[in-house]
């Protein structure tokens, strides 16, 4: 007899957002570029870090905040149609970027601001501190031709003809940054003087997409994160390094009288099938689900940890143990123990605190001791704080093998359960053995 249970094997993030790429001829040579550097309407501050435009122009004029007004460079958009697996992400982007077009943010610009923040002797501009109030070019603002928006959030001041003149914006670089200023042309009042910050312009990255592990059945036991991969295997994710994960996670759910074949799309099992730690590709692009089948079988091996043992056999009658974990395991005879839990601390507050810790560890002993001494008082603590019922921790306690271990005899018993677990596979211990530092021998 078969039971197909749910379980939940899905995707997020999935879904194709966008590709940038750059498209052959979409900018000019670099001969042709029309630059900030070799406008005629573009001055720079004596000591050459800082440019204005139409310096002491007084002839303005006001442009209205519409199409009609909108001079646009020639230059256009690198990106093209979206790709499968793929999606557009905001990142920081300095030095040379393309305009596509300038357009009008303030049509009547007005001698009422000021960037006194600024130094006497900034950049070896000579500028006044009062305003006048009389009126000077619109503010305009430069919009980036790859992804259409503004490339920085400050006005620059200055005529259609100017705007003409500069296709591309120069951002700098963090260690040499490049500033826009504009003095009142008939005040000199430092109306804009400003650092131009990185412009966060669209880039495309492929998709990471998650995948859930969901036992889809009450009575199973166990727990499983979450686990990542990316789309095409990629090993950069919006620009950082990433380790492509390749096959499913190891199951690690159990459920008395069934065996885990597998997981699958669909919860009646007749979706597409994937074996335990399968290795897979491309998943999905899109909000994905998949579940898992049981089968039911009238004999079945199962490997569980006490008291869940004396659990299973309160509800099975005829379920009997026929292995011992720690006494196989000793008969191993090589210096090691089965260690299935263990006490951990911070080094910083054991070295801080090296008196709690021998206290706890000399508590933590004395109720070792309590527990195998005085069964059905333990097994009534047990139940008191909701771990099992009374009745079950009575009768699993003493194949617990509740122990303290500490100081030499603990780290050799550790090391050697390490070394087995190297052997058989590096990652199962994080691909390396820890070092002596990793003990605690209570100095």
């Amino acid at each position: 007899m078969t039971e197909k249970i749910r379980c939940a094997l899905y995707s997020i993030m999935g879904i194709a957002l966008g590709i940038v790429l750059l498209l052959p001829g979409g900018h000019v040579q670099a001969s042709e570029k029309k630059t900030i550097y070799n406008s005629s309407y573009v001055s720079f501050s004596p000591d050459g870090k800082a440019w204005t435009t139409c310096a002491g122009d007084r002839n303005y004029k006001w442009y209205d905040e519409n199409e009609t007004t909108t001079v646009y460079t020639g230059i256009k958009s690198s990106l093209e149609a979206l790709q499968e697996g793929e999606h557009y992400y905001r990142s920081s982007r300095r030095g040379e970027v393309p305009i596509g077009a300038w357009q009008v943010v303030l049509r009547g610009a007005q001698c009422i601001h000021n960037a006194y923040g600024a130094p006497p002797g900034w950049h070896g501009i000579s500028f006044g501190m009062k305003k006048c109030h009389r009126y000077y070019y619109s503010g305009w603002k430069p919009l980036c031709a790859d992804c259409g928006e503004p490339i920085e959030w400050w006005n620059i001041y200055m005529s259609r003809e100017a705007a003409e003149t500069i296709q591309y914006m120069d951002l700098g670089s963090e260690e040499n940054p490049v500033t826009y200023y504009y003095l009142c042309p008939f005040c000199s009042n430092l109306e804009q003087g400003v650092t131009f910050s990185p412009h966060r312009c669209k880039t495309i990255s492929n998709n990471q997409y998650r995948i859930t592990y969901d036992a889809n059945a009450e009575s199973c036991h166990g727990f499983m994160e979450e686990s990542y991969h990316m789309y095409d295997n990629a090993v950069l994710y919006e620009g950082k390094e990433v380790t492509p994960v390749t096959h499913l996670v190891v199951n690690n759910y159990s459920r008395i009288g069934y065996v885990f074949t597998g997981w699958n799309t669909r919860p009646d099992g007749s979706g597409i099938s994937y074996g335990d730690r399968a290795e897979i590709y491309n998943l999905s692009t899109a909000d994905y689900k998949d579940r898992t089948t049981w089968t039911e079988e009238d004999h079945v091996i199962a490997m569980l940890p006490q008291p869940f043992v004396t659990v299973a056999q309160s509800k099975f009658d005829d379920l009997t143990i026929r292995l011992d974990l720690t006494k196989e395991w000793d008969a191993l005879d090589n210096g090691s123990q089965l260690n299935t839990a263990g006490l951990v601390v911070r080094t910083e507050f054991a070295k801080e605190h090296p008196e709690a810790v021998a206290a706890f560890l000399k508590e933590y002993a004395a109720s070792t001791q309590y527990v195998n001494e005085n069964v059905s008082e333990a097994a009534q603590l047990v139940a008191q704080y909701d771990i099992v019922e009374a009745a079950v921790a009575e009768k699993a306690i003493p194949y617990c093998n509740i122990v303290c271990i500490t100081g030499e005899e603990m780290k050799s018993s550790v090391q050697g359960y390490f070394q087995v677990l190297f052997d058989q596979n590096p990652q199962s211990v994080g691909g390396a053995l820890p070092g002596d530092d990793f003990y605690y021998l209570g100095q």
